[in-house]
Parts: structure tokens; sequence; C-alpha cells
């Protein structure tokens, strides 16, 4: 899914010009916002595969711009960056509909990694699953999409994959 439209939402300028260049070499097309309010007014101008979103940020966080996004797009994935993040908040991103949380600092392979697996999650036939990672990141998917019986499903075929790995327990506590 190269060419993918991702928005970059971080207050700091060099994060921004960080993470573009890490994924310009990619293919992907990285618009970014230093804001929240900006970074809404986007979503409404454009439509994104993704938004790679700060959680802390001045005026309005990243949770509150999570939950509007989501409103606009029920469908775009959102990966939370930050420094500051608690599990707390991890958790709360998580039941807003993020698919991801990356911690600060992060090498760009890891972002580059990241960002090619969540991309390839939607790519992923959803009836074609065999490994156990896909199960999880359909479960994933459809967790995102508050598909919650359909994850349920993956979930319990990815344990039944490799029930010694521990995504997949957690993913149903």
């Amino acid at each position: 899914m190269n060419n993918a439209n991702i928005l970059l939402v971080d207050d700091e300028k060099n994060i921004r010009l960080t993470i573009a260049q890490s994924l310009d070499p990619l293919g992907y097309q990285v618009a970014t916002a230093d804001n929240g309010e900006d970074a809404l007014l986007q979503l409404q101008a454009q439509e994104y595969a993704l938004i790679l979103l700060d959680l802390k940020m001045p005026g309005m966080n990243g949770l509150e711009v999570l939950r509007r996004a989501i409103e606009i797009h029920p469908d775009i994935k959102v990966i939370i960056i930050s420094a500051h993040g608690t599990i707390e908040d991890a958790v709360e991103a998580m039941k807003l509909g993020a698919v991801d949380f990356l911690q600060k600092p992060f090498t760009p392979k890891e972002l580059r990694d990241l960002v090619f697996q969540v991309l390839e999650i939607e790519s992923s036939s959803t009836n074609e699953s065999s490994s156990y990672k896909k199960e999880i990141n359909i479960a994933k998917k459809w967790r995102r999409k508050r598909q919650f019986n359909k994850a349920i499903v993956h979930i319990k075929q990815a344990i039944g994959l490799d029930p010694s790995l521990p995504d997949a327990f957690n993913m149903l506590g």
C-alpha cells in the first residue's frame, strides 16, 4: 500500500521532519500538522490511510483528536506516538480506535516496520489468514472497527495456532 496518504500530527518540528524523511523513501505521501485543530481541518479536506498522532500537544490533545478523527473517518487507522504516554493512555487510545502505540524515542526502522504492518492489515484478506501474526492483525482490524465478535473469532484462531504466545490472550483481556 505504498503511495498511501499519511497525516503526521506532532507539535515538535524536528519530530515531524524526521518521521516524514523516514517514510518518504518508501513512497508514502506524508502531510503534517503541528496541532490538533490543523489535523482535523486536513482530515475534512482529504482522505488519509493512516494518522501518526502525538499524544501530548498544546491545545487539543491526541486523545481528543483521535475521537474526532474516528467520527470523521471511522475506518482510518491511527498510531499514537508519545514520549509521555502511560499505560492508561495507551489503553484509552486503543478503546477509542487506535491500532497501535509507539513509544518515543523510536528508530526509523521501527517506525517504517510498524507503518508497513498497519497499512498491510487492511489489504490482508480476512478469509485467507494462516499464521498467528496474521490472525492477530486481523483481530486488531476488527477491534478497531468495533466488530468485537469478529475479532474474537480471529483471536481464538491465533490461540489455536500458537497457545504459548501471549498477544492473543492479552487482547481477550
